[in-house]
């Protein structure tokens, strides 16, 4: 039999050798692969650790950034030693130091237009850890039309989704999970805060969604999105079916090429909060009120508070549709009152008179007022 490893290799993957349905094939497969990190931040840092501990043969580490101490509390593939280096060659050390039999590939740029189809066409799979709008509309547009797997992951404080899109003629797209780019900006987690478990199980799942892919073994994420919220212990699958009206993959696409994204930023203005307990009072004493929902159709259909259902992303375009609410009292709500933060300041650079966030969103009203709403 030829020698696939060497003796330091079999006595490193001895447990994954032993595993019916991985073995020397399976750990075969995993050396041959290539695989990109785009990000080795929250979501960056889990991954790369279990892909190198694991055996991936090539990865490509991308990051721009430095190591800042501020980063150490979720981002574990660094270390106090490390602050002021740059994140890549933060990176290629520890990896390195963990497993030196792998091929580690430097990256140190900012991915745009003009490099996005060079550095993605070298690998099998792109790992998307980014924290921003920009890089993950232009990685979904181009993983679709260079058709690489890519396995896209996002935290917003104590939440976080994950699901992974395949080029496979009837699998969706990013962009029948999210058509357009929102015209806020996404807040990252230096921004808005992030519990640091939240990023550490969403990498360490991007992972496993990548080795499942190489291997071809278990159930992935294809066609799925799975929500997370370590503070309750939630984990819900959900179904994302083609759309078949998406401007990238759908019946009649007009996106067919990589073009850059453009996103708006965000005003600073404060927004006003109301407690559940609070709306449920005006909704007993007859007040009269907007309720304005900007979660995904997906969501609504688990829980529903009534009112107008405006998804987030799309909330820009529809706006004029709402402006027969302008003077009116317009109560925003979304899953945990993240997502309606941003909504809200879509509402006030409109021009809308007032407008409040329903603190804690409909997971709070589901505690405090009403317990027969499903918790997701």
């Amino acid at each position: 039999m030829e020698q696939k490893f060497g003796p330091e290799e079999y006595d490193f993957y001895k447990a994954h050798l032993k595993l019916e349905g991985l073995g020397v094939a399976g750990q075969c497969k995993l050396k041959e692969a290539k695989v990109l990190l785009i990000g080795l931040g929250g979501l960056g840092s889990p991954c790369a650790l279990y892909l190198a501990s694991a055996g991936v043969g090539t990865l490509g580490l991308m990051d721009h950034d430095v190591v800042e101490r501020s980063n150490l509390q979720r981002q574990i593939l660094h270390s106090n030693l490390e602050v002021g280096f740059t994140k890549v060659i933060s990176a290629k050390k520890r990896l390195t130091e963990l497993n030196p039999n792998i091929n580690l590939e430097i990256i140190e740029r900012r991915l745009d237009i003009g490099n996005v189809k060079e550095i993605l066409d070298e690998y099998d799979i792109i790992v998307d850890g980014s924290d921003n709008f920009e890089t993950k509309y232009l990685l979904g547009d181009a993983c679709f039309l260079l058709k690489k797997i890519l396995i896209t992951a996002s935290v917003s404080q104590f939440e976080g989704q994950i699901t992974m899109f395949s080029p496979s003629e009837n699998s969706p797209c990013y962009r029948c999970l999210y058509p357009e780019p929102p015209v806020i900006k996404m807040q990252n987690c230096a921004d808005a805060g992030a519990f640091s478990i939240t990023p550490a199980l969403l990498g360490t799942m991007q992972a496993n969604e990548v080795l499942k892919a190489i291997l071809g073994i278990g159930d992935t994420l294809e066609s799925k999105v799975l929500l997370i919220n370590p503070l309750y212990n939630t984990f819900k699958t959900f179904k994302l079916p083609k759309d078949s009206e998406c401007p990238l993959c759908g019946n009649h696409p007009i996106i067919e090429e990589v073009k850059k994204i453009e996103t708006r930023e965000q005003v600073c203005r404060s927004i006003d909060s109301i407690e559940p307990t609070e709306l449920s009072n005006w909704k007993d004493t007859g007040r009269e009120y907007v309720l304005v929902d900007v979660r995904e159709p997906f969501e609504v259909e688990i829980a529903d508070l009534g009112g107008v259902h405006v998804p987030l992303n799309d909330l820009e375009q529809k706006i004029k549709e709402l402006e027969q609410y302008k003077d009116k009292d317009v109560v925003v709500h979304c899953h945990y009152g993240v997502r309606s933060l941003d909504a809200c300041r879509v509402f006030l650079e409109n021009d809308f008179k007032k407008v409040k966030n329903l603190q804690g969103g409909i997971d709070k009203w589901s505690q405090e007022v009403d317990s027969n709403i499903q918790r997701y």
